[in-house]
């Protein structure tokens, strides 16, 4: 091989080696050590449980933790973390910021659960016993947490007892959270809503009046007419005690 051939061999590996033996260097240099790490959780200070989980981070090398592995770890130590933020800051800090899953509902068994006056103009109430058990829903649909008081900031979804309560999204947890979603769209306030099966569902509205709606149908359409048949009545008047929306036409009954 001639001379110039052999150093434009060296020229072309030369850069990747120099890289390399930084990196190593870099790697073995405690100032690079991290000695500070910074962690919030929904901007309060993260509690102590993960302190433990913390240390994993201490004295690794700022340049090696890869962020990917950060995130990795804290998640599969709480499930329930919505996002894993993580910052670098050189030369040896750590700034993790994270933000736990909000509930969009609580679901709570209740014992024959049931809708009085749905197909007559008997007086329309939700009836059944309702259980101490409570399963916080999110946006996705997915079931994850359970607990035994209820969270008065989120709204209630009373559900049979037969109800799979399982730690996944399903169907059935799916067309709740689109219920739920639609009305807050559709700025329809409500009291409790009762899922009896995949094709009826009972709102009870902060004004009185019981919607009924069919979840298997497409579900904006009707919380839509539900909103602009609420909107069209006026102070002091008479609202319908049940506002039926799985036909064409809604059905109102005073």
């Amino acid at each position: 091989m001639k001379l110039t051939n052999i150093k434009k061999v060296l020229l072309a590996f030369l850069p990747p080696l120099v890289l390399v033996i930084l990196s190593l260097s870099l790697s073995r240099l405690s100032l690079f050590s991290l000695k500070k790490i910074t962690c919030q959780l929904d901007q309060y200070p993260c509690p102590l449980n993960y302190e433990p989980v913390l240390v994993n981070f201490y004295q690794r090398n700022i340049f090696t933790l890869k962020k990917q592995s950060v995130v990795n770890t804290l998640t599969a130590f709480d499930a329930d973390l919505a996002e894993v933020e993580v910052v670098k800051k050189l030369p040896n800090q750590l700034l993790i910021t994270l933000k736990k899953r909000q509930p969009l509902a609580q679901l709570v068994p209740f014992l024959n659960l049931d809708f009085i006056g749905l197909d007559s103009t008997a007086s329309a109430t939700i009836s059944g016993e309702m259980t101490n058990q409570f399963f916080q829903l999110d946006q996705s649909g997915e079931i994850f947490m359970t607990n035994h008081q209820p969270i008065s900031l989120f709204p209630l979804v009373a559900v049979p007892e037969t109800f799979n309560f399982e730690l996944k999204i399903s169907p059935a947890t799916q067309q709740i959270s689109q219920v739920i979603l639609s009305l807050r769209e559709h700025y329809v306030s409500f009291n409790l809503l009762a899922w009896l099966n995949q094709s009826l569902a009972v709102i009870k509205t902060s004004l009185g009046s019981y919607a009924i709606i069919n979840p298997s149908q497409s579900i904006k359409p009707q919380i839509a007419s539900l909103q602009f048949i609420l909107s069209g009545f006026k102070i002091g008047e008479s609202l319908p005690k049940k506002i039926d929306l799985r036909f064409d036409k809604p059905v109102l009954t005073f």
